[in-house]
């Protein structure tokens, strides 16, 4: 079990809620992570290819590709929080998980979230900021060097 110093305690009632807003946050943050990503590439990547253009260079393969890595990246994480948005909770496993507590009682957010999908989700958040780095920063530098 992953713990933070965010953990916080929250009622058996309520663990339901907490699961569900934990969906829909991750779900936030990839559409943010695509809105980003997507300024860069209208903005950055275009005057990129107009500064190859104007220098007669031929544009390493990273850059050639990223348009296709950029797309793909945007679908997955688009269909992904349409799934997150939509995502009904586990009330099977859940319950499991709460079976050892009182009704009222006050639990640790953390037994109950699946950190699984929010681990995941970031892994590829960086993934793909590695590719972008390496397409769209690292060319910007040694052009202009």
């Amino acid at each position: 079990m992953l713990y933070s110093q965010y953990s916080r305690y929250i009622k058996k009632s309520d663990a339901e809620f907490f699961v569900k807003q934990q969906y829909r946050l991750i779900a936030i943050m990839l559409l943010f992570i695509v809105i980003a990503f997507g300024f860069i590439y209208f903005t950055v990547f275009s005057k990129m290819m107009t500064m190859y253009e104007d220098l007669g260079q031929l544009q390493p393969f990273l850059v050639r590709q990223f348009p296709y890595g950029f797309t793909i990246f945007s679908l997955v994480a688009v269909l992904s929080s349409v799934r997150f948005f939509t995502k009904e909770v586990d009330v099977k496993e859940l319950n499991k998980k709460l079976s050892k507590y009182k009704q009222n009682e006050m639990i640790l957010s953390n037994e109950v979230l699946d950190m699984k999908n929010a681990i995941l989700v970031i892994g590829a958040t960086m993934l793909f900021v590695l590719y972008m780095v390496f397409s769209i920063i690292s060319p910007i530098y040694s052009i202009t060097q």
